[in-house]
């Protein structure tokens, strides 16, 4: 009797079904560990599989527009290396970006904008003052190659998606930016199988472009 009182009296966790239940636990940690790592592995797999087909399918959508836009940065990047020797020139600018203007056909417009915001260099002969419209002042102190869009553009008078770069003088002042500008009418998806409105496809061409452009 002695001997079954003293057995009942051990504590519960020297029982012999809890300690079993204790190795089993330890036992399988580890499985356990390995299950939830292989899942996180898998369910990362799954994402970067989902961000690789959003971005094909983006590229495949925008590729018009990618076109489009790429060939409208080589533009805005030799007419920024050239305008430096001709801004005291007002006509020799202006018949430059008129020239230039001739080997694309989605580009409505090529200017040059001082930091004062008064264009007199553009392809179309025309003045604009730029310097009281918020997207201007966006743009000068930006300083950097860039896109932007607007629904009215101010010369061209309709949605319009901008090509920017920024042009410095010989002796590496800035002096104001290159600017090329794509009506969104003229922005076209060419041998797509969807076809979103065109200004989506721009904002999508767009963000290629910096995602290729900053990796």
């Amino acid at each position: 009797m002695r001997g079954l009182g003293a057995l009942q009296r051990r504590p519960w966790t020297q029982r012999l079904g809890v300690r079993l239940a204790s190795l089993m636990a330890v036992a399988l940690l580890p499985l356990g560990i390995m299950a939830y790592l292989q899942t996180s592995n898998l369910a990362r797999e799954a994402q970067g599989r989902s961000e690789e087909a959003l971005m094909g399918e983006t590229l495949r959508a925008a590729a018009g527009e990618i076109k489009v836009i790429s060939q409208a940065q080589g533009m805005v990047a030799a007419l920024a290396y050239a305008v430096p020797d001709l801004v005291n020139d007002i006509a020799a600018c202006s018949a430059l970006m008129s020239q230039t203007l001739k080997s694309s056909e989605d580009v409505g417009l090529l200017s040059f904008v001082p930091i004062s915001g008064l264009m007199t260099c553009s392809s179309n002969g025309q003045s604009f003052d730029y310097s009281e419209i918020p997207l201007f002042k966006s743009i000068i102190s930006s300083r950097t190659p860039s896109f932007t869009m607007s629904q009215l553009g101010p010369v061209l008078g309709t949605s319009v998606l901008g090509v920017i770069h920024p042009v410095f003088s010989h002796d590496g002042s800035y002096i104001g930016y290159a600017s090329a500008w794509l009506p969104h009418t003229k922005l076209r998806v060419l041998q797509e199988s969807w076809r979103p409105s065109n200004r989506e496809h721009s904002r999508q061409a767009c963000r290629v472009l910096e995602f290729q452009q900053g990796r």
